[in-house]
């Protein structure tokens, strides 16, 4: 060996010895370097792996055997032509073919002081910055995107996945996907059509159809990793832009106002998005409503119930077109046939139960719920539990102020009912899809006028508390976890003897009838009379106070929300307009 190879090959060891020390140190200089050439920390331990081990094998070959030193040197030469960059935080993409809307980087600064934009060198610019992509927030990415405007939708979880969720789809539901452009994808998910509703109080049991809406007669329980992969899809289809496994840490403020999103991505590297337009899609624990000082609700009410749910084979090839539902007592079950051949069963008993729900008890405590429903047993006779039992407890539905100066609220961040009646999903689909029809027009033109996006998230917000009010009020009765009363007996009595009436209860949960057409006048003196034939006249009559009291609250709560809720944009500081001209 020559001594000038001798030198080179001795210096390339104690290069790559001390490259690799310094990858392993995670220096600051290697993490400045690996910063400018896009290569993630996470990989810094990987990359010096090879390099010590390049080095070793370069020693190996220079003291005992060459052919190593040849190998190693060949081996270190690949590593070098083929590593790949890392590109920043994980995105959906888009079906090939299709387009997606990109970002443009910005100068150089920090964070924004007296509502003049200093933009850092990972700032983006969008027309709309969506926290969360799961319902609320694909549907109003769909909306939004599908209408030209360029968005952005942060995520911290990795998709497909799984979250919380009873995910069952009433017609209406599947009617808003179908307005979403995500039919095909969801019915492709393999989950069977569920044409028939029944419901049984003890022994008293009635089905009946589901009312068409928008041509749709059928639910559907679908599995959230499917539901949301399919409607994410459609976003990104639409132009949006979707990046999962990174966390919104911040809202950025300017004059008062929601004006961008400081996230981070999974290597914990900070980025900054603005738009004119924050919206917080982000669930109950709404990083977005806490920035907004919006996660005191202004009108909320505590269940009675905690849910308790697990998935399991169904044998029963002749029940999988019904969406059932049993009570007995305070105890309350369901059997919804999904996807994969399996059937979802909730449990929600009553919270004075919880105790024996606790820890290692809660799968032998739902067991035994199971079985203290006979109907839901029998349903469930021959299936086996496919999965562990999960659990949603210490439940609270809310109104929150649901708009406010750059920021929005769709989904479970600015409102939410318990699982009972299911209504969740619908209507996250139905108003992220409104509040993007609503922003749509006012965000065109890339200078929008902040009174206006203002005003039209805050008519979105005060449609939704219009629209939703009274189907959370009878959720909340549904949740309350009491026995049932002599006048439920007689209002199910009712439906088992009359197919209309049973139609009317099956359309309230389908949201094609309100709450208030269960009691009509009409039938009222009619259902008291019966319930007198079978309760004591005390049982009944204190029934109809109870009822009567809740009645009274009911309307004094509307009022309440209607006087505290803002009916007009509310700004904190100066109304002019952002600069958004000059951060373009």
């Amino acid at each position: 060996m020559s001594t000038a190879l001798f030198i080179a090959t001795v210096l390339c060891i104690v290069a790559n010895a001390g490259i690799a020390i310094a990858d392993f140190a995670k220096a600051e200089l290697v993490l400045h370097n690996s910063a400018e050439v896009h290569v993630a920390p996470r990989a810094l331990p990987y990359l010096a792996t090879a390099k010590a081990a390049g080095a070793v094998g370069l020693l190996i070959g220079l003291t005992a055997e060459p052919w190593i030193g040849v190998a190693a040197g060949i081996v270190l030469t690949l590593h070098r032509c083929r590593l790949r960059p890392h590109t920043g935080p994980e995105r959906i993409k888009p079906p090939r073919g299709e387009t997606q809307h990109g970002y443009r980087l910005i100068c150089p600064g920090d964070h924004p002081m007296d509502g003049e934009f200093a933009m850092s060198e990972r700032t983006e610019e969008y027309d709309a910055v969506i926290v969360g992509a799961r319902c609320a927030g694909a549907a109003t990415a769909i909306a939004l995107a599908g209408r030209g405007l360029r968005v952005l939708v942060i995520d911290s979880a990795r998709f497909p996945s799984d979250t919380l969720s009873t995910h069952l789809l009433w017609p209406s539901t599947m009617a808003e996907i179908h307005a979403l452009g995500a039919l095909p994808a969801v019915e492709d998910a393999g989950a069977p059509r569920l044409p028939t509703a029944e419901a049984v109080l003890d022994e008293i049991a009635w089905r009946t159809p589901y009312s068409p809406v928008s041509g749709i007669d059928y639910a559907m329980c679908l599995r959230r990793s499917h539901l949301d992969a399919a409607l994410q899809r459609t976003a990104v289809t639409a132009g949006a832009d979707l990046r999962q496994l990174c966390r919104a840490t911040s809202l950025i403020w300017a004059d008062g106002r929601a004006a961008g999103v400081v996230y981070v991505d999974e290597d914990e590297r900070e980025h900054r998005a603005v738009a004119p337009v924050v919206i917080g899609a982000d669930g109950r624990k709404s990083m977005v409503a806490r920035e907004a000082n919006a996660q005191i609700p202004l009108i909320s009410s505590p269940s009675g119930r905690s849910c308790y749910f697990a998935y399991w084979t169904d044998p029963r090839n002749d029940q999988r077109h019904i969406a059932s539902q049993w009570r007995v007592d305070g105890l309350l079950g369901t059997a919804f046939p999904c996807d994969g051949g399996h059937t979802l069963c909730l449990l929600q008993p009553p919270i004075d139960l919880d105790e024996e729900f606790r820890g290692r008890k809660v799968t032998d405590a739902y067991l035994a719920g199971i079985a203290a429903i006979p109907g839901l047993a029998r349903r469930l006779d021959g299936a086996e539990m496919t999965s562990r039992v999960r659990s949603c407890t210490g439940i609270e539905s809310y109104f929150r102020r649901s708009s406010g100066p750059g920021w929005a609220l769709p989904g479970d961040a600015g409102h939410f009912k318990d699982p009972v009646t299911a209504q969740g999903i619908r209507d996250a689909y139905r108003y992220g899809r409104l509040l993007g029809e609503e922003l749509a027009p006012v965000l065109r033109g890339g200078d929008p006028d902040p009174d206006a996006v203002d005003t039209a998230t805050a008519a979105w917000a005060r449609r939704r508390e219009r629209e939703c009010v009274e189907i959370y009020q009878w959720t909340n009765f549904l949740a309350s976890g009491t026995p049932p009363s002599p006048l439920e007996y007689e209002v199910n009595r009712r439906a088992r003897d009359r197919a209309g009436y049973a139609a009317t209860l099956g359309d309230i949960y389908n949201r094609t009838q309100p709450p208030s057409a269960m009691l009509p006048m009409t039938a009222l003196p009619g259902l008291v009379y019966n319930a007198t034939r079978r309760a004591s006249l005390r049982k009944v009559a204190a029934d109809l106070r109870t009822q009567s009291q809740r009645l009274r609250s009911d309307r004094r709560e509307r009022r309440t929300l209607e006087r505290i809720s803002p009916s007009a944009p509310t700004t904190t500081g100066s109304s002019r307009r952002i600069p958004w001209a000059a951060v373009r």
